[in-house]
């Protein structure tokens, strides 16, 4: 959880600080929450080459969880139900997915 939570305060100090980078549209409501169940998960012996890793990804990829806009001002607040293949393997493996 601790590598979440910096990812986390290193996006908030750089992309929507003083700096303004906005490299990010969205940042995940839940990252901590998915962190602390991969942690949990890790000390019940789960095993995972991406478990418990913060992963970016572009807002291309549908996101069940969050907002997917592909980029466009069109699709601002769209939903998608499910998330992308892509992206549901990146659960399957226990990633933390920030956006």
């Amino acid at each position: 959880m601790q590598i979440t939570q910096a990812y986390l305060d290193r996006i908030k100090a750089y992309d929507m600080g003083q700096l303004g980078f906005h490299a990010f549209l969205h940042v995940s409501e839940t990252a901590l929450a998915q962190a602390k169940a991969a942690d949990d998960a890790r000390a019940q012996g789960a095993k995972g080459d991406l478990l418990g890793i913060p992963i970016a990804i572009k807002d291309i990829y549908d996101t069940k969880d969050m907002p997917t806009t592909g980029g466009s001002k069109a699709l601002e607040g769209w939903r998608p139900e499910s998330d992308a293949f892509q992206v549901n393997k990146l659960r399957e493996t226990g990633a933390v997915i920030i956006w």
